[in-house]
């Protein structure tokens, strides 16, 4: 595949083709994987899960964050426990929150990924940016091993992750 948008629309595929009853168990090992990987950091980002994507309910983290899309598209960070509301141009669930958190962790969701760390994301760049920002956090995409590509293609906008977890493996 030549270009992001043919790599998107396969890996969109390839994850959409997943049967429920996998996806439930491997969501579940990639959670614990998860937490044993950062179970010392006290702030941690995750994401509300569209349908298709890795589900995180289940890490066993105690302060956990969400993103909120800010109009530059950067992400800024909120506790998990403030109510959440649509944002219906994206159709994700975002905190409400007035504080504004920085966190140590950022977890990511991903359409695919390379050995090298590099991520195909769905193409927005608000991970991207948000990673230069919050340049000391962690950086962990988690995707399906079946998700794994020979090459992501990147660009110069582009900023590899720090660890890749599957239900399979944690890349480092």
């Amino acid at each position: 595949m030549k270009n992001k948008a043919e790599q998107r629309a396969y890996y969109r595929l390839v994850r959409a083709k997943l049967a429920a009853e996998k996806k439930l168990q491997y969501d579940q090992a990639i959670s614990n994987k998860l937490t044993h990987l950062i179970e010392q950091k006290s702030l941690v980002a995750i994401y509300a899960a569209l349908p298709n994507e890795i589900d995180l309910k289940e890490l066993s983290i105690k302060n956990l964050l969400l993103p909120k899309m800010q109009a530059d598209k950067t992400l800024k960070f909120y506790a998990a426990s403030e109510k959440l509301k649509l944002n219906e141009k994206y159709g994700i669930y975002e905190p409400i929150g007035v504080t504004e958190l920085t966190p140590e962790v950022i977890i990511c969701p991903m359409l695919a990924f390379d050995l090298a760390k590099n991520r195909l994301g769905y193409g927005g760049g608000f991970y991207d940016r948000s990673f230069k920002i919050y340049h000391n956090a962690l950086k962990i995409g988690v995707a399906y091993a079946v998700s794994q590509a020979d090459l992501v293609v990147t660009d110069c906008n582009d900023v590899s992750l720090d660890y890749i977890v599957t239900e399979q493996q944690v890349i480092s």
